[in-house]
């Protein structure tokens, strides 16, 4: 959805229709086309940064923010 805010379009992303799973060792973030999404391990340290659908990472537990959403993940 694109909204008007007098400075410009902003697209915005609906944070229900965001979907973040593991499989075969990467995260996949589906419903968040071209938002920046931030992966972190439980440590704090961030792993990844960027809009990649698919994030390939070694086994652990993440924590990965996109589109207002943060999701707890086991690769």
């Amino acid at each position: 959805m694109k909204e008007d805010n007098g400075q410009g379009d902003i697209e915005t992303i609906d944070s229900d229709s965001v979907s973040v799973t593991a499989a075969g060792g990467a995260i996949r973030v589906e419903g968040a086309e071209g938002a920046e999404a931030e992966v972190y391990s439980l440590s704090g340290a961030l792993h990844y940064r960027g809009t990649d659908s698919t994030i390939a990472l070694t086994r652990g537990i993440y924590i990965v923010k996109v589109a207002g959403t943060t999701t707890k993940v086991i690769l």
